[in-house]
């Protein structure tokens, strides 16, 4: 008789830590494009503001926030490619833990 046959295998994942350079290296560009691209979006509303009566410009709205969601979704891609690497990563690496019960 196989020496197997009446017991229950289980198998446990082990704690496993990424050290992923690329994808840290992308989720570090994505939070630096973040910040970049919030600038970026006052000044753009700065920039093509209209002029009024009195010679002040007015703050472009439509710019900023076009330029706000823009940034928005690139960031959010950004992250997203940085946590499907490291998911990726950990899958690659998973080692597991055998435990043998008998029934």
């Amino acid at each position: 008789m196989n020496e197997l046959e009446n017991k229950k295998i289980l198998l446990r994942p082990l704690p496993t830590v990424s050290d992923n350079k690329i994808a840290k290296a992308i989720g570090v560009f994505a939070k630096v494009y973040a910040v970049l691209g919030a600038i970026g979006g006052f000044i753009l509303g700065m920039a093509f503001g209209t002029p009024n009566f009195f010679g002040e410009t007015s703050f472009s709205w439509t710019a900023a926030i076009v330029s706000w969601v823009t940034t928005l979704f690139t960031t959010l891609l950004l992250l997203g490619f940085s946590e499907i690497i490291f998911l990726l990563d950990i899958r690659n690496i998973q080692q597991y833990q055998v435990e043998i019960k008998d029934e």
